[in-house]
């Protein structure tokens, strides 16, 4: 089975674990998960370093998805990696795959927090072309 790497400042849920095996892959999620999917983004070091942590992390556990919920500068740098392929007109090895959780149940206002996953949204590729771009 296929690797996905979670990033995520929360747990997956039993719903995009469940779709996550029904796509091919087997979830991987560490403390890394959670410690780059709660980095604040304050500044381009910071997403440089996310980004570089993402990649990290996919090789180290051999996964060429990253699974999960992106942050918008995160979903920038994956667009910037696709825009890169086009221009350069040839795959850059060592891509990952970005999925997106779809959440259709948004909490109303001023009330608790609900997340229902609906499916799982190709949303980009990553890329080390990516770290340093906002610099």
């Amino acid at each position: 089975m296929k690797k996905a790497f979670w990033f995520s400042r929360h747990a997956p849920t039993e719903a995009q674990i469940h779709d996550l095996k029904g796509l091919g892959y087997e979830l991987v999620v560490n403390q890394a998960s959670y410690d780059l999917g709660n980095t604040q983004l304050r500044s381009s070091a910071d997403v440089d370093g996310v980004i570089s942590g993402i990649l990290s992390e996919c090789r180290a556990c051999g996964a060429d998805v990253c699974a999960g919920v992106f942050p918008v500068p995160i979903a920038e740098a994956a667009m910037y990696t696709a825009d890169t392929i086009i221009a350069i007109g040839d795959y850059l090895p060592e891509t990952v795959v970005l999925w997106s959780s779809w959440n259709n149940a948004r909490s109303e206002e001023g009330r608790a927090l609900t997340f229902t996953h609906l499916k799982f949204c190709r949303v980009g590729l990553l890329h080390d072309v990516a770290v340093s771009l906002y610099n």
